[in-house]
């Protein structure tokens, strides 16, 4: 049986439970640093305020998925153009760049955003979209990875 090639992926994220541990325990061990340094300044407990700040802001922003902006659909292409759709409906057109990052358990699509100096990074996790679909994507940015220092940037 011949198949036609796919010519576009398209993802739909949801909340990522396993991205939102990793981001609880990294700030957690931040915060005992800032505490096992404190000297009981105004200093330390400015930088637990915004340590905590981080953290609300990167649950909500990519564990969650509950911010406007969150990145709720990815859409790739076979030339690795990339289409993000956030949570408010709007939609984002970017090129996925060589620095994305691929592994069994993690991948990390770097996208240079059009018309923008931006580089938006999209954290997908294995339980943040079905089994398939995380496969799917895995094999697709393999495959068709663009060089690190591509010239379409």
């Amino acid at each position: 049986m011949k198949r036609t090639p796919v010519s576009r992926l398209k993802i739909q994220l949801r909340p990522s439970r396993r991205l939102a541990g990793a981001l609880v325990v990294a700030h957690l061990l931040t915060a005992a640093g800032v505490i096992a340094c404190a000297d009981g300044t105004l200093l330390s407990a400015a930088l637990l305020a915004a340590l905590a700040a981080s953290l609300v802001f990167h649950l909500r922003r990519h564990a969650w998925l509950a911010d406007a902006r969150s990145v709720v659909v990815v859409e790739l292409t076979d030339t690795l153009d990339c289409e993000l759709e956030e949570r408010s409906g709007r939609r984002i057109s970017g090129i996925v760049l060589g620095a994305t990052f691929v592994a069994p358990w993690l991948v990390v699509i770097n996208v240079k955003v059009e018309e923008s100096r931006n580089v938006r990074a999209i954290v997908v996790l294995p339980d943040a979209t079905d089994r398939e679909s995380f496969r799917a994507l895995r094999v697709w940015l393999r495959w068709r990875k663009p060089e690190p220092t591509a010239s379409r940037v």
